[in-house]
């Protein structure tokens, strides 16, 4: 008898220890945790990191939602409902989330004003698939390399969506017969096509941009329609992979006026790309801040296949 009554005591009398610290350990940890997050940049970047591949598949899989209930429900009806969660998602959650948010400072008119239209931006990272989702219209089919289609989820809403374009960079002749589709939707449409015209990601560091890809100018002069530069200021001082840095901050948006393409012939295309370039440039050094000490020059690949230093 004596020893059945112990055994309930201590075990009630180890529980009240073990649970009146509870709260303490607790705050201990979020206080240790709120430090370490506030002074250690590589923690930092973790967070918000693992945050940002989250907001990419809560991307994914609500515009994948978004786009079945809108063909069960409205048929061939374009209504961009997915178009509507991405914005939420780069809108809200992204600042909410990871502290980054965009800001069009100028130009916000050109991009509604215009269809059918070009739009072509600069491309820094991946961190440019939310930002550009916070700005871009609904009405806008985008560019990407046929590679995205095999990303989980993300591959599966870009192709359910039906507004993008897989280019097949290896085949010349696949990748123009895709364009050449394309440019007939859009011009069908009346709708608006977004390529990053440096057609990979730069990572940069120093304000520059990655040479020009001819794809968007042959469309656009192709079919006469004009182009829109948009330029996304440098943001390696709030987001940079290769330093694992991820800061909170603000990323300016320009957009340019629109460039007429009336008139112009096959051999105009590389004068609108140097024209388009050199004013994405001047742009882009116009709103970004100066390069960090770190920074160093881009390399470019040559033609031979060896890189160069721009």
């Amino acid at each position: 008898m004596g020893s059945n009554s112990t055994v309930p005591v201590s075990a009630e009398v180890n529980a009240g220890v073990r649970t009146s610290y509870l709260p303490e350990v607790g705050l201990f940890v979020a206080l240790f945790l709120l430090v370490t997050f506030r002074t250690v940049p590589i923690v930092r970047f973790a967070v918000r990191f693992v945050l940002f591949v989250w907001l990419l598949l809560v991307a994914s899989v609500a515009g994948i939602t978004a786009t079945l209930v809108e063909r069960a429900f409205f048929g061939k009806r374009r209504l961009h409902l997915h178009k509507h969660s991405l914005h939420f998602v780069s809108n809200v959650l992204m600042p909410a989330l990871i502290g980054v948010r965009t800001e069009i400072v100028e130009g916000r008119e050109h991009l509604e004003d215009t269809r059918p239209c070009v739009f072509i931006m600069n491309h820094q990272s991946e961190l440019d698939l939310l930002v550009q989702s916070s700005f871009v219209p609904v009405d806008c089919m985008t560019m990407a390399k046929e590679e995205f289609k095999k990303i989980p989820l993300i591959g599966t809403y870009m192709v359910l969506s039906r507004d993008a374009v897989f280019i097949k960079r290896s085949s010349l002749a696949d990748a123009m017969a895709t364009v050449t589709a394309a440019t007939k939707e859009v011009l069908d449409r009346k709708v608006s096509l977004h390529v990053y015209v440096e057609g990979t990601r730069s990572y940069q560091t120093t304000n520059e941009m990655l040479p020009f890809k001819k794809g968007a100018f042959h469309t656009a002069i192709g079919n006469q329609i004009p182009v829109i530069p948009i330029v996304a200021e440098s943001y390696h001082s709030i987001y940079n992979f290769k330093n694992f840095l991820f800061e909170g901050g603000v990323i300016k948006i320009k957009v340019l006026p629109p460039i007429s393409t009336v008139g112009l012939g096959p051999n105009d295309v590389t004068p609108l790309l140097e024209q388009c370039r050199d004013l994405m440039q001047t742009t882009l050094t116009e709103i970004s801040l100066p390069p960090p000490k770190y920074a160093k020059p881009l390399k470019i690949k040559s033609s031979a296949g060896k890189k160069k230093t721009e």
